[in-house]
């Protein structure tokens, strides 16, 4: 059983960037021909673009 089942929280998938101001997140994923931009409210589940990852370990 997934996670977001089990918790029952806003499931956001593959996402490439990720904002959080106060109780809000919005969050990039790319798609086919441009960026898509989702916003939710605090608490979620998000998974990860592998780009972003790599972007955000240290060097």
């Amino acid at each position: 059983m997934h996670g977001r089942r089990i918790l029952d929280l806003p499931f956001i998938s593959y996402a490439s960037k990720l904002d959080v101001d106060g109780n809000t997140a919005t969050m990039e994923r790319d798609i086919e021909g441009g960026v898509e931009i989702l916003e939710v409210q605090t608490p979620f589940v998000i998974s990860a673009a592998k780009e972003w990852l790599n972007s955000t370990s240290p060097t």
